[in-house]
């Protein structure tokens, strides 16, 4: 099996913050879970001022039966950085 990780920028069902490929599974990420974006896809960058909070998260499974890809798509809301719920 592979595992796909696409994580959506604010409000769009078009455009990733982030994409990954792996071999074995992604920890899983929770409606209600806090992304730093400054660090997706491993290349740390100017700080967007936000942070985002998953608002949805889709499962799909597709392909050939002997090789099925997990595709689990993350949909976000911008949170501000000086939000309470950060520790």
């Amino acid at each position: 099996m592979r595992y796909k990780l696409e994580i959506y920028e604010p409000k769009s069902h078009d455009t990733t913050l982030g994409n990954y490929e792996a071999d074995t599974p992604f920890m899983k990420i929770d409606v209600g879970d806090i992304i730093e974006p400054s660090f997706l896809n491993g290349v740390p960058k100017d700080s967007p001022g936000f942070l985002v909070r998953a608002i949805a998260v889709q499962h799909m499974i597709y392909g050939e039966s002997n090789a099925p890809t997990h595709k689990v798509c993350v949909y976000t809301e911008e949170v501000p950085i000086d939000t309470d719920l950060i520790p």
